[in-house]
């Protein structure tokens, strides 16, 4: 934010903005902004029941009234008691927002307008902190600094439609280090088209930590909160949807971490990106088809999908922190190795509950019922056989793929080691069964991450399937066949949907190809590398640290195919450089098995960043003889993984 008193108006120069030309008056306000320590020291004290409940809603109603032509919004922050684990569990107090008359809820309300609507948002104070307000106009610069008791009203016009979100700290803070009390104030501002009200929903994340230091500031040691819409999974809006409908979601991310969002069974189309303060619609030519998508800090995303099959379809971030079992408050508190040890080892409870009883925060469900006359696929397929071996140490998960295909005689799966689990091969439009047989000693479940199959097969039991046929855990000892046929070819992944801190850091994930139908797998030209997390080790590619140099031909094209499939590595950019670690060039093709748009399709600097449960495939055609290296960091530049790659002359 900008310190000192926060300047007039938004400006012509923010035409790509949803809202612009802003002006604000005061009925009380600070100028100043004082040391976050000032503002933590309200969230140190412990949860009372006297304070009021916070609630939550699904932003499907706008907020304020409609008065001589403005639309008149206004709310105030006030503390409650936040029980997000359920309304007979421990909670925690938290600042949340509250129209006139109205409970406290989380998100902030929702500001929806046509284009052109001329708005006026009133904020007060009712907290005993200072509180900063960002994003109730377009202009970057812009804040509202609101002392105890103190009101502030923002006029603008909403002048270009799109979606964006407004968001409170304490003095001091930004949405990057939001942490505390204050982290779940933020709401979302939908601006749409003049006499054109979309059908759509929309998903506000926000996260907080809750533990204290001994100063009683806000400590990261523990696992934080995360939460849509103002709560957790397994409390999520339930969304339902038709075979064939056309369903648009936004997600607005005002949490301080990346999310990588991952739709199962299906693909999405983005159809637009922005921030906090810009939202660009993208023209259909620009459009990708995903199965993942990132949605950075302070990002927001528009997305329109049609179901094609009926189930209960999962969307959630694909961050496995983020969707594992949520933190508890009080008497169901947990020390950071009384939670890890529930993630890394086998629970007691029933396996084929997974997702309801250990799964948690960034986690929906889509329900699209059976159309009349609908049954599951039974034509004659092909059976490959895929095997989850008997642990060779106690306590591990060291999951192996057996490459043989029986289709009236035996085919060996080509040999390649793309990670842990090996490479699982299948053809364009050809009825394929997987047969998973589980030779471990605990329950697991394989998710085909990217394929467009019937729900029951998709990996997810308890959930998966019709209400007369769930998607079972694979037991010991036992087996269950995947029935699917792959529509497009690319590049996909699978991995565990059981335990998946412990079984994917043990090893059970790696790449599934689609070849084109009657194609061969060519390993000269076709390569594949995969980021996963094993045991202890961190990010692993093709399940080493350094992996042996790999030897390539001059003069032909070459296809790299990028998965990252880790625990945790959202930020992972790929980048192949020369000897003297220059970036050389490489043409973009494909993601998430689907061809980008032909304008995408380019040469570009060799640098690709690739987050949780995307693939990416890139075109490299070197002409003459050298040496590469194949690099993975983070953000930060921390080195993940690399990969010597030779080009030799052609024999």
């Amino acid at each position: 934010m900008g310190r000192g008193r926060a300047r007039q108006g938004g400006g012509a120069g923010h035409g790509a903005s949803v809202i612009s030309r802003t002006s604000r008056s005061y009925t009380s306000a600070i100028a100043f902004a004082l040391p976050a320590l000032f503002a933590l020291r309200s969230g140190s004290a412990a949860a009372s029941d006297t304070l009021p409940a916070i609630g939550y809603h699904d932003n499907s109603v706008a907020a304020g009234r409609d008065r001589a032509g403005v639309r008149e919004v206004t709310f105030e922050i006030r503390r409650g008691l936040w029980r997000p684990n359920g309304p007979d569990r421990p909670g925690t107090r938290m600042l949340a927002f509250a129209e006139p008359g109205q409970p406290l809820r989380l998100p902030g309300p929702l500001v929806r307008v046509s284009a052109g609507t001329r708005l006026a948002i009133t904020v007060r104070n009712g907290s005993d902190s200072i509180v900063v307000l960002r994003g109730l106009s377009a202009n970057p610069t812009d804040s509202l600094v609101l002392a105890p008791g103190a009101s502030g009203t923002v006029r603008s016009i909403a002048d270009q439609s799109g979606t964006r979100f407004y968001h409170g700290t304490f003095a001091g803070l930004t949405l990057k280090n939001l942490r505390g009390d204050d982290a779940h104030l933020a709401g979302a501002i939908i601006v749409d088209p003049p006499d054109q009200r979309r059908r759509d929903a929309v998903f506000v994340i926000s996260s907080s930590f809750h533990g204290r230091d001994s100063l009683g500031r806000v400590s990261t040691e523990r696992e934080p909160i995360w939460i849509v819409n103002g709560r957790p999974w397994p409390f999520t809006q339930r969304l339902t949807g038709a075979v064939g409908d056309s369903l648009r979601y936004r997600v607005l991310n005002a949490s301080w971490d990346a999310h990588p969002m991952h739709l199962h069974g299906t693909y999405f189309r983005v159809v637009a990106r922005g921030g906090p303060w810009r939202d660009t619609t993208l023209a259909p030519d620009a459009e990708r088809m995903v199965a993942t998508e990132l949605v950075p800090s302070g990002a927001t995303m528009a997305m329109a999908w049609m179901p094609d099959r009926p189930g209960t379809w999962l969307m959630h971030c694909h961050f496995t922190s983020h969707v594992m079992q949520n933190i508890g408050f009080g008497s169901d508190s947990l020390s950071p190795a009384e939670y890890d040890a529930r993630l890394l080892h086998p629970h007691g409870g029933d396996p084929n509950r997974h997702v309801e009883q250990e799964m948690g925060g960034l986690f929906m469900t889509i329900t699209v019922p059976p159309p009349r006359g609908w049954t599951l696929p039974t034509a004659p397929r092909k059976v490959i056989t895929f095997d989850v071996p008997r642990d060779s140490v106690a306590g591990d998960m060291m999951p192996a793929f057996s490459p043989t295909v029986t289709d009236g005689a035996t085919v060996s799966q080509p040999e390649v080691r793309a990670g842990p689990g090996g490479m699982l091969l299948l053809h364009q439009g050809e009825p394929t069964t997987v047969r998973v047989r589980n030779r471990s000693g605990e329950h697991t479940a394989i998710h085909w991450h990217g394929m467009e199959l019937e729900n029951l097969y998709d990996g997810v039991v308890g959930l998966g399937g019709t209400p007369g046929k769930r998607t079972p855990a694979v037991a010991p000892g036992e087996s269950f066949d995947a029935y699917m046929t792959p529509p497009r070819a690319g590049t996909f992944i699978y991995h565990t949907h059981l335990m998946e801190v412990r079984q994917q850091q043990r090893g059970l994930y790696g790449a599934m190809i689609v070849l084109p139908a009657g194609a061969t797998w060519d390993a000269s030209r076709d390569h594949v590398f995969v980021l996963g997390t094993l045991r202890d080790s961190g990010p692993m590619l093709n399940g080493a640290k350094v992996s042996p140099t790999l030897d390539i031909a001059a003069g032909v094209t070459h296809r790299m195919r990028f998965i990252n499939v880790t625990t945790g590595s959202s930020s992972a950019r790929w980048q192949l450089v020369r000897a003297d670690s220059t970036l050389t060039e490489w043409t973009r093709h494909a993601k998430d098995a689907v061809d980008l748009p032909e304008a995408q399709r380019i040469s570009v600097p060799a640098r690709q960043a690739v987050s949780i449960g995307e693939t990416y495939d890139v075109l490299f055609s070197p002409s003459a003889p050298g040496e590469y290296r194949l690099e993975i960091r983070l953000a930060s530049g921390r080195l993940l993984g690399q990969q010597t790659i030779r080009v030799v002359a052609r024999p």
